[in-house]
């Protein structure tokens, strides 16, 4: 883990562009300027293709999609420390229909939010740490990431759909207000 600071609950999110390229086309995202005014799951994960991935996690996130817009959750990006191509590439292996990916070839996001785990000991350069942000507004409502002290390849009791879609709908009624008209679930 490096040494920036980690982002808590209650932080805005840093301005980074993330570069998004499939086929000939090519894209610049900026994430304050795409995050503004939406409420939506950021979900981090080390890599793509790597064979002990736990194969359900992002295919849940998709599963249970639809669940989590009647939740309140406008979209769902998944953000890996991958190049767009591998990217969507991994989606397309997956059958991933409702899901965006952000990818972070050079690791910017990661490190901007104090999520860079230094894996260039095995070989794997730097890559994201695993965690899932709710964010409003560009601010971070709640934080959920696995503990630092387990292997980033395989763990995911934090993380997992299940887990966040249980805490959203056990608190709907206290500390996160989602509104459920038709109008404030519009798709970034």
């Amino acid at each position: 883990m490096n040494a920036i600071k980690i982002l808590k609950n209650g932080d805005q999110i840093p301005n980074v562009q993330f570069y998004i390229k499939d086929g000939a086309n090519f894209e610049t995202f900026n994430s304050l300027e795409n995050f503004k005014d939406k409420r939506i799951l950021i979900v981090g994960a080390p890599g793509a293709f790597w064979s002990d991935y736990p194969s359900s996690m992002i295919p849940g996130y998709d599963y249970h999609f639809n669940k989590f817009v009647e939740l309140g959750i406008q979209d769902i990006f998944v953000t890996t420390t991958n190049d767009g191509y591998v990217l969507n590439n991994w989606f397309r292996s997956l059958g991933i229909k409702n899901l965006k990916g952000l990818p972070d070839g050079n690791a910017e996001w990661a490190k901007s939010i104090g999520f860079c785990v230094d894996m260039t000991n095995e070989g794997f350069g730097h890559r994201s740490h695993r965690y899932v942000m709710i964010l409003e507004n560009c601010l971070i409502k709640k934080i959920f990431y696995e503990d630092f002290t387990h292997d980033p390849h395989t763990c995911f009791t934090e993380t997992n759909p299940e887990s966040i879609l249980d805490f959203l709908e056990k608190n709907q009624n206290t500390w996160y207000q989602f509104s459920k008209t038709k109008e404030n679930h519009g798709r970034v």
